[in-house]
This record gives structure tokens, C-alpha cells and sequence, in this order.
């Protein structure tokens, strides 16, 4: 059966997608026609394989849920066009901004519609490993690098009850970018932009300062919005500002929050070192492994070096963070032998607005919407301590955190 594009996402249900796939609609249909789409053929996954070996666990369930989407003509058909705007590096992650993915009609778990995105995301892999192997990439990182997709379905299973899926689509562009690396313990993200409310100083001894500049804030100085910190009394927008002599502005103290007095840095003995809008280096960490502090220790030195061999064009100004794991009440609650404690102090944390909910991934494997604090698990100290902390309402922030 032949469709107009508003037709086929008015059969799959799709009440949001981008006006532009317009442009191509008619030339990836008119190929579907023809050819039909390559990637619900389970042995599109077996040539991927044995050319880039990006599966170790999962190749089997790819080919089945291809196969699976090969039985329905419209999501067939939708699958050929998520694919064609993939190969669209400057648009996809706009395109998937106004995007609704196609789901189950019945509500439930189905391997077609939950694997959809999947099977998009790996027709990139070819492009991306000629991108990083154009940029002198080991092979084994170019490896880890892509193998990091599959992951994805492991991660769907602990937060969907056990269930097959793909549900990082967006995440994954920067493996298809070229942009996402393993490096020892660490998985980076470069070339990734500051995007903190501060500027930060160092003093020609070595020291390092931040001032807030734009960030609204909750009037004891942490980010307005922030959970338990929604009330608007009082709230105040620091800036930073500039004399012929000095910076002056508010700083950012060791728990991240925003003091009301001002400082002022003399010319003379302090200079910006990073600002909103600079190249860093974004670190994430993939689980999987303990996060021992030695092996963070020398995966920061292997990074500055991956930097310097493969990305010598780029500037990178600093380490930056976006996690729960900055988030200074950690300390208390963990204790300073800690492996997340040792690595949460290699930061300097910066408040930012947040709703708290980022450790349920992570800890409690829930998704972000609101879970009841009774019904999450507490198979380990950790999970029984947040769950303790939850019920006195309190929360555990992601915050942003740099270190050079």
C-alpha cells in the first residue's frame, strides 16, 4: 500500500514529526518500492557484524527485531525514513526534538516498536567508524566506541522489566558523530561546549575561582526551580562584572551554592580560564565496573593524551561533569573512602536547576518520571539510604562540576 506522509504517521499513530522529512519522503518511498528497506533484512545485521563487530550479546535479538518490523509495511516504511534522516548529521537531533516514535497499539511491550530506534541508530555505524578512522582512532577504541550502542538494550531491560528495547536514541548521534569514546574507565565526550552560568578565574599561584554570571537563583543561592527550592522570595541574578582593575561578582562555594557576598580579582594576579561556551572535555560514566580512583587517575592522563594525538586542532579549556555524582551531599552519605566521593572531589561543583530525579536511572534503574519513594528497591545501602533521605524530602541534585 502506497501513503502520503501524513497518511503513514497517521497509521502508526505518530501525532509529531518533522516538517522537513517532507523534502525526502517521496525519493525514500519511491526507493522503498523498489528495494524495500535493507534494514529489516535479519542479514543486514550479520554483514554489520562481520565487518565492524559491533554486537558481543546481542545480534540475534537485531535480527529478530528487524525481522519483526519487516512484518508491518508501515513501520517498514517509517524505519527506511529514520534512516535516511540519520545520514542527516546537521538535523537529526532537531528532527528527534519533533518527533513522536511509532508505539505499541496495544500499550504494552512490543520487540518491533521498541527496537525501532536501534535499528536506525546502527545503520550509522559504517559512517561513523570511517569518521573516526580518518582521525587516526585506535581500533580498539573505535570498537568500544560503537559497541557502546548495543549496551543500550541492557540499560532498556533493568528500567523496562526485563524487556528487549532501544530507548537512547539521541544519545547515540554523538557515537555516530564520532564524538563518544571509552577511554580507560571513563567514556568522554569531545569536542562538548561549557555550559555553566559562571566564569571561572585562576590566580597566578595556581587557585581557581568561579563567579556566577546569569543563573537565577533560589535565595540561599542555589539554582532557582531546583527541587525544595521553587519559592521566588528573594530570588537574585548575579552577574559578573569588570573595572579597569579587577573581576568582580559572587562566587561559588565547595557545595556548589552561590554566596551573597561579592569578591573582587585583581587584573594583576588573576585571568579567565573558562567561560560559557568554551571546548571541554565532557566526562561520563558508564557503569559496569567500579569507579576505582587510581584507574580514574590514569584514565584522566590517557585522556589529555587521546586529546593531544587525535583532536590537536581543538583547545580543550577543562574536565566537565553533568551528574548526580556532583552533587556534594554524596560526602556525608558515602563516606570519604568512597570511590564516587574520591571522584566527586576531583570537581569544582556549580549549582544548576534539577529535579532530582537522574540517580533513580542509575541507582534505582527507573526511568525519570515520578516513582512513589515506597516502591523503590533497597537491595543495597546505598538504595536504603536515598530512600531514607527521600522520605524526609530531601533529594540528590545532578550538578555540574569542572576541573583542569
Amino acid at each position: 500500500m502506497k501513503y502520503t506522509l501524513d497518511e503513514l504517521m497517521a497509521e502508526l499513530s505518530v501525532a509529531r514529526f518533522p516538517e522537513r522529512w517532507r523534502d525526502f519522503f517521496g525519493e525514500v518511498m519511491a526507493d522503498f518500492d523498489v528495494r524495500g528497506c535493507e534494514l529489516t533484512d535479519p542479514s543486514y545485521y550479520d554483514r554489520l557484524q562481520a565487518e565492524y563487530a559491533p554486537f558481543e550479546a546481542s545480534l540475534a535479538l537485531f535480527r529478530a527485531a528487524a525481522a519483526e518490523v519487516g512484518r508491518s509495511e508501515p513501520l517498514s516504511r517509517f524505519l527506511a525514513l529514520l534512516a535516511r534522516a540519520v545520514e542527516d548529521r546537521g538535523e537529526i537531533r532537531a528532527d528527534f526534538a519533533a518527533l513522536d516514535m511509532p508505539r505499541s497499539p496495544a500499550g504494552g511491550p512490543s520487540l518491533a516498536h521498541d527496537m525501532l530506534p536501534g535499528l536506525a541508530v546502527v545503520s550509522g555505524i559504517p559512517d561513523a567508524v570511517a569518521r573516526m578512522r580518518a582521525r587516526g582512532i585506535p581500533e580498539e577504541t573505535v570498537l568500544s566506541s560503537i559497541r557502546s550502542i548495543e549496551k543500550t538494550v541492557d540499560a532498556h531491560r533493568l528500567r523496562y522489566g526485563g524487556n528487549p528495547g532501544f530507548h537512547l536514541f539521541y544519545w547515540h548521534q554523538l557515537t555516530l558523530d564520532g564524538r563518544l569514546f571509552f577511554v580507560g574507565r571513563l567514556q568522554i565526550e569531545f569536542p562538548a561546549v561549557f555550559p555553566a552560568a559562571a566564569v571561572v578565574y585562576r590566580h597566578r599561584d595556581g587557585r581557581t575561582v568561579a563567579l556566577a554570571d546569569g543563573i537565577t537563583l533560589h535565595r540561599t543561592g542555589y539554582a532557582l526551580g531546583a527541587k525544595n527550592f521553587e519559592d521566588e522570595e528573594g530570588a537574585w541574578t548575579p552577574t559578573v562584572t569588570e573595572t579597569e582593575a579587577a573581576f568582580c561578582g559572587h562566587p561559588y562555594d565547595a557545595r556548589g551554592y552561590v554566596e551573597r557576598e561579592t569578591v573582587s580579582l585583581p587584573k594583576d594576579e588573576w585571568a579567565p580560564v573558562l567561560q560559557k561556551g568554551d571546548t571541554v572535555v565532557s566526562i561520563h560514566i558508564p557503569g559496569g565496573s567500579k569507579l576505582d580512583d587510581a584507574l580514574v587517575g590514569d584514565t584522566v592522563v590517557s585522556i589529555r593524551e587521546f586529546l593531544a594525538a587525535y583532536f590537536p586542532e581543538h583547545e580543550c579549556r577543562a574536565f566537565y561533569c553533568y551528574s548526580w555524582m556532583m552533587d556534594p551531599q554524596l560526602d556525608e552519605m558515602l563516606g570519604d573512602g568512597a570511590n564516587i566521593t574520591k571522584f566527586r572531589r576531583r570537581f569544582h561543583p556549580l549549582t544548576v536547576k534539577s529535579a532530582g530525579r537522574g540517580i533513580y536511572n542509575f541507582i534505582f534503574h527507573r526511568m525519570e518520571a515520578e516513582v512513589p519513594t515506597e516502591e523503590l528497591p533497597e537491595n543495597t545501602s546505598f538504595q536504603r539510604k536515598l530512600k531514607e533521605k527521600f522520605r524526609a524530602g530531601g533529594a540528590i541534585y545532578e550538578m555540574q562540576g569542572y576541573f583542569f
